[in-house]
Order: C-alpha cells, then sequence, then structure tokens
C-alpha cells in the first residue's frame, strides 16, 4: 500500500503537531513546577526573615 503525496504530508503535518503539542505542555508543565518550587523558597525565606525579627 503506498501512500500518495497528499497523505504522506497530511500524516508528517499531523505528527509534527503532535510531537509539537506534547513539546509544548511538558515544557509547561516542567515551567510551572519549577516556578512553584521558586515560590516555596522564597516564602521560607520571607517566614525566615520575619521570625528572626521578632526575635
Amino acid at each position: 500500500m503506498a501512500l500518495s503525496r497528499l497523505q504522506y504530508v497530511t500524516v508528517v503535518a499531523g505528527f509534527s503537531a503532535l510531537s509539537a503539542w506534547y513539546g509544548f505542555m511538558f515544557g509547561k508543565e516542567s515551567a510551572r513546577k519549577e516556578l512553584a518550587d521558586k515560590v516555596s523558597d522564597l516564602k521560607a525565606t520571607i517566614q525566615k526573615l520575619e521570625s528572626h525579627d521578632n526575635a
């Protein structure tokens, strides 16, 4: 079964779009986790500074 050029281009474009979407979603989730970690670290630092100032 040979694919026509149009079918081939359609399959390749679909695979490319799917790969790009998965890459975008993975990158977005990774960035969200990294930002959440930084926010947690910043909150902990602020709490330490505030408790140190009150002592």
